[in-house]
């Protein structure tokens, strides 16, 4: 839809790079529930205000990966969960990317971490304080339980791909000084390198989901 030569109303918008925004618009931006197909495989649904992502949302990478809660400014910000496809997890408090607190589940078993809250994951944010409540064996059941939610989520992924006839597996182009959460203004790849997530295991948690901003822009990580 369109109202004075702007999109407003439910709309797709489909970029020369292969991401794809569908979902609703307001005075030629992202405002509203939409969906953020990226060239790469990876797909965000969830709330848009004025081209980010603001609200609870979902972010899915092509492996099965994701991330799921709030977010402010295209940032993970309140409550969230990472989930990995190997079993690990994480679930608690986020400020602008950062930990702060909350459970992190991996082979050695169940740990409640605290965060100073000024490094993300995968820029090295380890645990002040660590605090042991399940061991190995019964972290397990909740690992093998993340590895069959992520393997659906990689299936889905992949179903979204066959009904589009769209080949999204290839890396989307980045471009320096555009924010990812942007739509409609250049496209930019995921801060991610590689299949999903690369995290070491360990109390320290793991490397982060999305760093930053979240999506590609338009012209959709």
């Amino acid at each position: 839809n369109w109202r004075s030569g702007v999109r407003h109303g439910a709309g797709t918008c489909t970029y020369r790079n292969g991401d794809r925004y569908e979902g609703a618009w307001e005075h030629g931006e992202a405002n509203g529930q939409g969906a953020y197909f990226k060239a790469n495989g990876n797909v965000f649904r969830g709330q848009y205000v004025n081209n980010k992502c603001e609200g609870f949302g979902v972010y899915v990478f092509q492996n099965g990966d994701s991330y799921s809660g709030d977010w402010v400014r295209s940032t993970k910000h309140g409550t969230g969960r990472i989930e990995w496809a190997d079993g690990r997890s994480f679930e608690g408090r986020f400020h602008c990317d950062c930990p702060l607190s909350g459970t992190y589940v991996y082979e050695e078993g169940i740990f409640e971490n605290e965060y100073d809250g000024s490094q993300t994951f995968s820029k090295g944010a380890t645990a002040l304080k660590s605090r042991q409540r399940g061991n190995a064996a019964e972290a397990e059941p909740l690992m093998r339980a993340t590895k069959l939610a992520a393997e659906a989520r990689r299936r889905d992924l992949e179903g979204v791909r066959g009904a589009t006839g769209q080949d999204i597996t290839g890396d989307a182009p980045e471009r320096a000084g555009i924010s990812p959460g942007t739509v409609g203004k250049g496209p930019r790849g995921d801060t991610l390198q590689g299949q999903g997530l690369e995290g070491s295991s360990g109390r320290g948690g793991t490397s982060e989901v999305v760093q930053g901003d979240l999506l590609g822009s338009a012209s959709v990580e």
